[in-house]
């Protein structure tokens, strides 16, 4: 694989009066995207541990930079958006990260988050940060993928996603302490996850 994998997150906050049948749409309409040139993996996590800012998060990891680029602008993902996203989605954080390795096949939850830091905080700071997140979890974690935004444009610097088997795996992890220098943000995702095919 040439370069690193492209990591597309989406954390929703859903409209209130959101039926289960239009959640269900939001999340299953990603399927038709997972046969899109350069797809790897499609997946999403239900917010339901004390950390969750959002209800959902919604994650597709693509080949490289070129494959994001080209999900982007795809009609299928157009038709989605309009159809399946809009109308049920009050609000919601969206990001791009560059991470190394190829997405766990298998898990039972996850953790989807993005972290901002002020302007003048250095990539090197950031990177730590992103290294004692996967680190700190004791062998517990089915895998990890952390890493920086892959443009400068994005509100947040830094995100990924923590994949471990059971809730219980999933506790031991905790993110770094935001240093009140450097990290001025945190949104964040957990719970039941799965990919979708």
């Amino acid at each position: 694989m040439a370069g690193p994998t492209a990591l597309h997150l989406l954390l929703v906050h859903l409209r209130p009066a959101v039926a289960a049948g239009q959640r269900d749409a939001l999340v299953e309409g990603l399927t038709a995207l997972q046969s899109l040139k350069g797809v790897l993996h499609i997946g999403h996590v239900e917010g339901t541990e004390s950390v969750s800012t959002h209800d959902l998060g919604l994650f597709v990891y693509l080949r490289d930079a070129a494959a994001l680029e080209r999900f982007g602008t795809h009609p299928l993902l157009m038709k989605y958006l309009q159809q399946s996203f809009l109308p049920v989605v009050e609000d919601f954080v969206s990001m791009d990260v560059a991470v190394e390795g190829e997405p766990v096949e298998r898990y039972g939850v996850a953790l989807c988050f993005c972290l901002d830091f002020r302007p003048d905080t250095y990539d090197w700071q950031v990177r730590s940060a992103l290294e004692q997140l996967a680190g700190n979890t004791y062998g517990r974690l089915l895998g990890a993928s952390v890493g920086v935004a892959l443009n400068q444009r994005q509100p947040f610097r830094a995100g990924g996603l923590v994949f471990a088997a059971s809730p219980s795996d999933l506790s031991a992890v905790r993110l770094p302490p935001l240093n009140a220098n450097a990290a001025s943000g945190l949104v964040a995702v957990a719970g039941p996850a799965s990919p979708l095919s």
